[in-house]
């Protein structure tokens, strides 16, 4: 039996409990007290609070700052580098970017040194010495086949032969006979393109034409001088 009062034999009160009526539902867990009863009792309120339960004095929760990240303590030291990660895979190409300034123009560059002077009657034949030639080889041909128009394109000439043709040249390929002369004599049309068959020399370089202009060639051993006729 509990007591929850004790009196003197005078009359006075040394202790009363009686009017106490603590629960031990509002006493922390664990800790030993007496109700008003005088019978001894152990709390049972959690001594854990929940972080919505403590507030601040700015009104806002322990559980509130911590989400919001402010309960963040001082910068600790900063630790040792991790191992390298695996490479990822690569990634697709990207978009070609916009070209970029031009540069500057760069310093002038070192004067060569001289170029191969060409020696006349070696590496080249003049307008004259073309035109000398095919005349004289004009000249030996009594006995030529008078023609006015040329082969298909690509097809052998007649040897010994003279044509005089009549319409404007425009795509043609000359190919001479391997023997004999030819003379031809022509005009390029306003569009053109003379060329001549594989094995053709020449006798200094290669003919250059130029449209609506009337030409002289002489062939032998498909070997080619061809000349402009000018006026004089």
């Amino acid at each position: 039996m509990g007591v929850n009062r004790v009196d003197t034999i005078d009359g006075r009160t040394i202790m009363d409990i009686s009017g106490d009526n603590v629960q031990p539902e509002n006493v922390d867990e664990g800790v030993m007290f007496h109700d008003g009863a005088g019978e001894r009792r152990t709390g049972t309120r959690s001594t854990t609070v929940s972080a919505d339960n403590v507030f601040f004095s700015d009104g806002e929760t322990f559980q509130q700052k911590l989400d919001e990240g402010e309960l963040r303590g001082p910068e600790g030291p900063q630790g040792p580098a991790g191992a390298d990660g695996q490479d990822g895979e690569r990634g697709p190409k990207g978009d070609t970017g916009e070209t970029g300034p031009k540069g500057d123009k760069g310093d002038k560059g070192d004067t060569g040194d001289p170029g191969y002077t060409p020696v006349r009657g070696t590496d080249y034949w003049t307008a004259s010495d073309q035109s000398t030639i095919v005349s004289q080889a004009v000249s030996q041909i009594n006995t030529a086949t008078k023609l006015t128009s040329l082969p298909s394109s690509g097809n052998v000439l007649t040897a010994n032969a003279e044509y005089r043709v009549s319409s404007n040249v425009g795509t043609y390929q000359f190919n001479f006979p391997s023997s004999g002369d030819v003379y031809v004599r022509f005009k390029t049309g306003s569009t053109f393109s003379i060329s001549f068959s594989s094995g053709t020399t020449y006798l200094g370089a290669v003919p250059k034409f130029e449209a609506n202009k009337t030409y002289e060639l002489m062939a032998r051993d498909k070997c080619v001088a061809v000349g402009e006729v000018v006026s004089a």
